[in-house]
């Protein structure tokens, strides 16, 4: 090869060379410079805020919440006081004579426990001398008054008064029947025995005790069916005449009471109509009588009586105007 030829080869081969090392280098310039312009545009990217779109929410009406109160629960029915069921043994001797109307349970007493009679033809003397099979009997037996009406044997139908007589043979307090009501005339007994039980065919009853007192048979105290004038004078002379004040106790003429009734032997001066010790004799004109309010069905029996001395009682020969 000539040595011009030879030369412009070396020459074009190193032009040649020359370009593929200035392409490399532009190469690897290019691929740095796409590298630091992607890295700060990340870095750009991420240092920047980035704003979303507001996409308005719909309003939501808030949810009004009614929250029912419950219904009360109804009270309850109140139960009525418990009471002696002598209505069951009243029932029991009505089966063997129709004239048992009820049962008179008077605690305090070792013989006042029993049935209690009623002939309805208008005689009260029927069942005085008689006992419970109609025969003779010389203490007879406790009766109601002829005049008394029962009803349907409820609190609500039955008379006004209910009036039950009984013998009392002497006036010791210990004695039989009737008699052993007496023992209310001690102030510490009448104060720890304030109530008597009578209960009819068809209702059990009790009774607080309001008056103990004498009276005479010229005083309507055992009418079964007063007006309210009667009714009231009752009730008033009862009061007055009491050896004592039941003061816990209101009587009107709304209410129902029980009479028991029986005979005495002797009055003490400030109770005798001539102020002085009488002894009397069988038959007389002179009444003891216990008198009772009905209590309600609900009400809560007293345990004791609350009383004081009555200080001027009625005379027990006092008769009205």
């Amino acid at each position: 090869m000539k040595t011009a030829e030879k030369n412009s080869y070396i020459t074009k081969n190193r032009l040649l060379q020359g370009t593929l090392l200035i392409g490399r280098r532009c190469t690897k310039v290019a691929v740095l410079s796409l590298l630091t312009i992607a890295l700060a545009a990340a870095l750009l990217t991420g240092c920047q805020p980035r704003y979303e779109p507001v996409v308005e929410e719909p309003e939501v009406e808030e949810a009004v919440v009614i929250i029912e109160e419950p219904e009360p629960e109804p009270e309850p029915e109140p139960e009525p006081t418990p009471l002696p069921e002598l209505s069951v043994l009243a029932r029991d001797y009505h089966t063997r004579n129709e004239d048992t109307m009820g049962w008179l349970y008077v605690p305090g007493t070792t013989t006042i426990n029993e049935f209690v009679l009623w002939y309805p033809d208008g005689r009260n003397e029927f069942y005085r001398r008689r006992n419970f099979y109609r025969e003779y009997s010389f203490d007879g037996v406790y009766y109601a008054d002829t005049r008394t009406e029962w009803g349907d044997f409820t609190r609500e139908t039955i008379s006004r008064n209910i009036v039950i007589y009984g013998h009392s043979m002497n006036g010791d307090p210990d004695g039989r029947l009737f008699a052993q009501l007496k023992r209310w005339q001690d102030e510490d007994f009448a104060r720890s025995h304030p109530l008597i039980f009578f209960s009819t065919l068809e209702e059990d009853m009790a009774w607080e005790i309001f008056s103990v007192h004498f009276s005479n048979v010229f005083v309507p105290y055992n009418h079964p069916n007063p007006d309210d004038e009667h009714f009231q004078f009752i009730i008033d002379d009862a009061k007055a005449r009491s050896l004592w004040i039941y003061e816990d106790i209101e009587v009107t003429i709304e209410d129902t009471i029980l009479t028991l009734s029986t005979c005495i032997y002797s009055l003490e001066p400030h109770l005798s109509p001539t102020g002085q010790h009488m002894t009397l004799t069988y038959p007389n004109n002179y009444r003891y009588v216990i008198m009772a309010r009905l209590a309600d069905r609900y009400a809560t029996l007293p345990e004791v009586a609350e009383l004081s001395v009555n200080p001027s009682p009625r005379n027990a020969g006092h008769r009205p105007e």
